[in-house]
């Protein structure tokens, strides 16, 4: 048994399809190490918005963050949040007040 369950292993194959390179691989699967961070990602892979290898990094660091560095969550954020635009993050001018 080489330690790597049957989730990760799957969980690989799911992001070979969004990536197929060994530092994007090895770059997740580094931060997913938990049971629980594997399936969240799996979840994300297959139900999440705007998925690609970008977005897959920050959210596998996330994960790491909040399970291992909870300090680092100078934000408070306790859920992933995700703005795909920018446009989408500075608020207009009708609305700057």
């Amino acid at each position: 048994m080489n330690g790597v369950t049957e989730r990760q292993n799957y969980l690989m194959y799911k992001l070979m399809d969004i990536k197929d390179d060994y530092d994007f691989l090895l770059g997740v699967l580094t931060h997913v190490r938990h049971p629980d961070d594997t399936e969240e990602m799996i979840y994300y892979l297959e139900h999440g918005d705007d998925v690609n290898d970008q977005n897959v990094i920050l959210f596998g660091l996330w994960l790491s963050n909040r399970r291992y560095h909870p300090e680092r969550n100078l934000a408070g954020n306790d859920t992933w949040v995700f703005i795909s635009r920018l446009e989408d993050a500075i608020p207009g001018e009708d609305e700057k007040a």
